[in-house]
Parts: C-alpha cells; sequence; structure tokens
C-alpha cells in the first residue's frame, strides 16, 4: 500500500512534491489506491495559499502555507481543507504572518 507524506515546509526543500514509501503488496491484491495529478499551487494574496488538482482520480488534496511573522519572524504551517477534484483548496495564514511557500498534500481515500 501506498503512503503519502507530507512534504516538510519548514525547510526550504522541493514543495508540492508527493513522496510515497515502497509498496509492499502487490496492485493486483491490494487494489490501486490512486492520489490526486495535474496539481498546482501558488500564492493568492497577504493571507493565504491555494492548491487545486484536475484529476482527483479518487484521492484527496488540499493546500499547505508556511507562514510567517514579519515581526518576530516565527515560522507556522496553515493547512486548507481536503478536497476531492476541481475546486481550490485554501490555507490561511493567521495574525499578522503571511505566506511565504505554498505547497499542496494529496492522500488516497
Amino acid at each position: 500500500m501506498h503512503k503519502t507524506l507530507r512534504a516538510a515546509l519548514m525547510a526550504s526543500a522541493v514543495i508540492g512534491v508527493t513522496l510515497t514509501a515502497p509498496s509492499t503488496a502487490s496492485a493486483a491484491g491490494a487494489g490501486v489506491q490512486a492520489h490526486p495529478s495535474s496539481c498546482t499551487y501558488g500564492i493568492a494574496d497577504r493571507y493565504r495559499t491555494w492548491a487545486m488538482c484536475q484529476h482527483g482520480n479518487g484521492g484527496s488534496y488540499r493546500a499547505i502555507a508556511n507562514c510567517k511573522d514579519p515581526e518576530t519572524g516565527k515560522l507556522t504551517t496553515a493547512e486548507g481543507n481536503w478536497q476531492r477534484s476541481g475546486g481550490p483548496s485554501y490555507a490561511y495564514c493567521h495574525g499578522a504572518s503571511r505566506p511565504s511557500v505554498a505547497g499542496f498534500e494529496t492522500k488516497s481515500n
């Protein structure tokens, strides 16, 4: 079974990459669990990021934001609502923090 690992937003790694663990079961025996594809993401405005996948493939996706407080430099992570396909997910930064990095997370349902 494939497991989706969340991209580390607090590091300066590539954002929006879905990592999968090696499969220990055959696809025929376990059934294929698909993840969304054709995904895009970005910083929408001063307060939020967005993510959208064109093909749900039976999975879900959500926006992730790395938020930074301009006065203190404190970093936090915000997560959007899970979506199935077509519509955007938004991750909102709270208080004075602003999005500095956008990304997304996927999962099979």
